[in-house]
């Protein structure tokens, strides 16, 4: 048998120069778009943190039942008491005490949305950044309450 450029055994041998396959042999075409795709704007650190806090403060006026733009210390108490129920967990009671003595330092029985703002960031500071290494390996190491 004699192979040759033409054998179908050769072909298989023998290294050919292949073009790969242009989009304009295809007659394919991009979508034409006279602004490019629009990406979100990359927030600040403090703009990720204004958000988060206002977040928590629209949940807690949640609890504002009456709607008159303050959240009274039973309002607050009832939402928690319902929360904990949502959540299959015990109600403490002690626990939200010390958070409303926070929230309300003055003691006046009631909080709007700035008053709220401030205890929620005395309750719950936070930051933009990375665990240590030591934060880390703690909080893998907990265990989940039961």
């Amino acid at each position: 048998m004699k192979v040759g450029l033409d054998s179908s055994v050769y072909s298989v041998f023998a290294r050919q120069a292949v073009n790969a396959p242009s989009v304009s042999d295809d007659k394919f075409e991009l979508p034409s778009s006279s602004s490019p795709a629009k990406v979100p704007a990359l927030k600040t650190d403090a703009q990720l943190l204004d958000d988060f806090y206002n977040r928590l403060v629209q949940s807690n006026f949640r609890a504002d039942a009456d709607k008159d733009g303050l959240v009274s210390k039973d309002e607050y108490v009832q939402s928690k008491k319902e929360l904990a129920a949502a959540d299959d967990r015990p109600y403490d009671a002690t626990v939200v005490e010390r958070h409303w003595n926070v929230l309300d330092p003055t003691g006046k029985g009631s909080v709007d949305q700035g008053e709220m703002r401030s205890g929620v960031e005395r309750l719950l500071p936070v930051s933009v950044g990375h665990l240590s290494d030591a934060d880390a390996a703690r909080l893998r190491n907990m265990k989940p309450s039961t």
